[in-house]
């Protein structure tokens, strides 16, 4: 089954939009600068809709939440299963299962699923889907539902090495979901703030542990439990 957007009344888009919204994750794709390196599938969170994403996405202020095969235990990132994962073809109607682990304390660690693993929805919003805990049993703290139509393009061309020569590097975003929480107690800020949850382990990528994707796919190197596209 797939997670499947729907057309949302103008009132509850206007309400969740401006007063429940408490923070939206994007698929990213970032290059660094070195031509022979592949491209790094992550993930970031803003509190809102940015005005100016780059300026968030280059001070490091948005963390660059690294995609993940498994992220349980102490893996922190995200994994995400389906064909809408990837920057490319960024769709969030097309992911099966969403996990997000940004932290065990406080216990940041949900996962959307296209079934809401027999759940029903939310009330509030009928095509929003659980934020549930690793128990599988406990539909807290809240909801996100698909919610595409922004992006940015923060990559440029910079020098590097002693050549001069210029490489393409940064990243480029589209966002996937719009995640809501009962009493705003889960914010993007708390989320970045955590002590970066040691993301240099994994940013940036080792380039002898990824693999490449083959054309229209994603393969996984299971040794460091990533994707590399």
């Amino acid at each position: 089954m797939q997670l499947h957007s729907a057309i949302y009344s103008s009132v509850l888009t206007t309400l969740v939009r401006f007063a429940f919204a408490n923070f939206d994750v994007y698929t990213d794709h970032y290059r660094d600068w070195s031509a022979s390196a592949p491209p790094k599938l992550g993930f970031r969170v803003f509190g809102r809709t940015p005005d100016d994403a780059c300026k968030y996405v280059n001070d490091k202020s948005t963390v660059f939440w690294p995609a993940r095969a498994d992220a349980s235990g102490d893996k922190f990132g995200i994994r995400c299963e389906g064909a809408g994962c990837q920057y490319e073809s960024a769709n969030p109607s097309a992911i099966t299962a969403f996990e997000m682990h940004f932290a065990n304390t406080p216990a940041y660690h949900w996962t959307l699923y296209a079934d809401n693993h027999g759940f029903k929805p939310p009330k509030s919003f009928p095509n929003g889907f659980w934020m549930l805990t690793a128990e599988l049993n406990t539909r807290a703290p809240g909801y996100c539902f698909p919610y595409p139509g922004d992006q940015y393009d923060c990559e440029s061309m910079q020098p590097a090495g002693p050549s001069g020569t210029e490489f393409v590097v940064g990243s480029r975003g589209r966002r996937l979901f719009r995640c809501v929480t009962y009493n705003g107690d889960v914010k993007s800020d708390a989320i970045n703030g955590l002590k970066l949850q040691d993301v240099d382990m994994y940013y940036p990528y080792p380039d002898d542990k990824m693999k490449s994707a083959s054309e229209g796919g994603v393969q996984l190197d299971e040794s460091q439990g990533m994707i590399g596209q």
